[in-house]
């Protein structure tokens, strides 16, 4: 089948969905499938990467979108367009996909649910495009035209529901991992329960893996390590990432005297973070509204117990007390006790890393996830 996937944002930028994306094309090109990977760039470009086409329209150019869909379609390469998020890119390949009568599939990866936690209402005009033309008009006529809806999650769910006109269209497939890529560290002491090895003073490393903002739950993460300091308890939290918050961040480090407790460790290079999750105890990331967080998954699939909140996906994703743990939004005592009691509780965190890894590959497989994919697919080009 000749797939085109189409999206914001691809490499160099790292996010979420340019993961889910890269990893999709890859997995569907393995299986046989004749995938292009299109996307907005500096200037046009073109490259094959990983079994896939990539092609990178220069200038955000909307014309040179639908031009570059054009061309893929005159090449016999486009049966299927499936569009991730909700961004500017859908409504174009949504008019293109009509009028040329090629099936659309809409991944939205949980970007409703961002748009609420992010400034995204917070001026007149973000008010007006997202909260009025684009989410009252605009986006529900896409959702009837699609031909299928990808979701996330049982929230993502109801709210494509009240959108599309056919409701057998909407398909629920989780985000994906990858288990080759991801996994244990096997013979470390970390994991047959001997002396951890998790670092030579015997203190647990936490790992927050994520941007460097409130809703991700930074700023939840510092107050807990504040307090587990406080209380002499011996943790090390390495935060993953870079963001807008990194500022306030490293000033409440200082300002709390966190700086042999807590290390910033910027944007880790995605070929490096399956190390950096061997090496972790515990891996939190305390976000709200996470629609189905990649870090658990990668988290689990590594054989590391996660914390995570009872918002979004999250709860789809961590069985509380089995596979790691759930709490509130923002609540810094219940993060700083889960990590405190895993901490303390080698045995704890092996039995829960072990549950994690079983659970990352019966149900979040690149194979199983693609293989559901692959069925909505033919469904739809038939």
């Amino acid at each position: 089948m000749n797939i085109v996937q189409v999206c914001k944002y691809f490499y160099p930028k790292v996010t979420g969905v340019t993961s889910y994306v890269h990893s999709l094309s890859a997995a569907l090109a393995r299986r046989g499938h004749r995938v292009t990977v299109l996307t907005w760039g500096d200037a046009d470009e073109e490259q094959q990467m990983d079994g896939f086409r990539l092609i990178r329209v220069g200038g955000r150019s909307r014309e040179g979108l639908a031009a570059a869909l054009a061309q893929l379609s005159g090449e016999g390469v486009a049966d299927v367009v499936n569009t991730h998020g909700i961004w500017e890119h859908v409504p174009v390949v949504s008019g293109w996909c009509r009028k040329n009568m090629v099936p659309h599939v809409v991944t939205m990866h949980g970007t409703w649910m961002f748009l609420h936690t992010t400034d995204a209402y917070a001026t007149l005009r973000g008010r007006l495009w997202y909260g009025l033309l684009y989410k009252k008009i605009l986006w529900p006529r896409i959702m009837r035209r699609a031909a299928a809806a990808i979701v996330l999650n049982a929230q993502e769910e109801d709210m494509a529901r009240h959108w599309a006109l056919v409701q057998n269209c909407i398909h629920r497939i989780p985000n994906a991992v990858d288990t080759a890529m991801f996994t244990p560290a096997l013979l470390s002491p970390e994991i047959t329960g001997e002396a951890s090895s998790v670092s030579e003073n015997k203190r647990l490393q936490v790992v927050f893996a994520g941007a460097l903002q409130s809703q991700k739950g930074l700023f939840t993460v510092l107050r807990a390590a504040e307090r587990l300091n406080a209380a002499g308890t011996p943790v090390h939290w390495t935060i993953c990432g870079g963001g807008p918050e990194e500022a306030r961040a490293r000033q409440i480090i200082a300002d709390c005297g966190l700086e042999n407790c807590v290390l910033l460790a910027g944007a880790v290079p995605r070929e490096c973070m399956p190390q950096t999750y061997r090496d972790a105890g515990v891996v939190v990331l305390p976000s709200y509204g996470e629609p189905f967080g990649t870090v658990y998954l990668e988290a689990m699939a590594s054989g590391v117990p996660c914390i995570g909140c009872r918002s979004g996906g999250t709860p789809e994703i961590i069985c509380d007390g089995e596979t790691g743990y759930l709490i509130e939004y923002d609540d810094d005592q219940a993060l700083a006790e889960r990590v405190s009691a895993l901490a303390a509780d080698v045995a704890l965190r092996r039995r829960m890393g072990e549950a994690g890894r079983k659970r990352a590959e019966a149900l979040f497989a690149w194979e199983t996830v693609t293989s559901h994919l692959e069925d909505v697919y033919a469904q739809v080009s038939r």
